[in-house]
């Protein structure tokens, strides 16, 4: 978590003297961690670890690959209206997956935090208005969503620097990064199956 915390510092300073070229605004990649990253940082054996790597494993009921590392800043202006992932959505990497959700620093529900519905909820609620996983990026509008259950059904990764939250956003209808008063930081690990959606058909590794 220090390790994490020091770069977005890094990042964070930089930004006050830069403009950014970020593909959301809501949402400020810190760091994509790829193949190339060293295997003995500190994030990277985190993210190898048996816990993390043991309950995902648990519950896809295979090894996973371990597919993406994230580190998400949010700075959670006010906007006029949500948009992209600030909306209720699934993520259509495969079919079911794996990520975890770690805050590097305190997130409450002043911090625009990660929101989900369990997976039995989102499924009925899918089936009701037809959503199906899909390369295009679907949306639901809350006013949809409200309409089929109470907002008391709502999930928040709200937490402290080093709890741990595993959701699987396949099969969970979720948003995040919603206008707050406080920003967010956030670490993102991901989990699929060697057939996810994110691989050519002919992949091999």
């Amino acid at each position: 978590i220090s390790s994490a915390d020091l770069m977005f510092n890094e990042y964070l300073i930089n930004l006050n003297h830069s403009d950014t070229n970020q593909k959301k605004q809501y949402l400020h990649e810190v760091l994509k961690i790829d193949n190339s990253f060293d295997i003995n940082h500190p994030i990277m054996q985190l993210a190898l670890s048996n816990h993390l790597v043991d309950t995902a494993t648990s519950y896809l009921k295979f090894l996973p690959i371990l597919s993406q590392i994230r580190l998400w800043y949010s700075p959670n202006e006010q906007s006029s209206e949500n948009q992209g992932s600030q909306l209720f959505h699934l993520d259509y990497s495969d079919i079911s997956q794996v990520k975890v959700f770690i805050p590097i620093e305190e997130i409450d529900i002043d911090s625009g935090p990660l929101t989900f519905l369990p997976a039995h909820i989102s499924k009925n609620i899918c089936n009701s208005i037809d959503y199906k996983l899909t390369n295009d990026e679907v949306r639901v509008p809350d006013k949809i969503i409200n309409s089929y259950i109470n907002e008391k059904d709502y999930c928040r990764a709200i937490g402290k620097p080093g709890d741990v939250f595993f959701v699987d956003t396949s099969n969970c209808l979720h948003f995040g990064s919603r206008g707050a008063t406080k920003s967010r930081k956030l670490l993102m690990i991901q989990y699929i199956s060697p057939f996810s959606f994110s691989f050519p058909l002919n992949y091999k590794n």
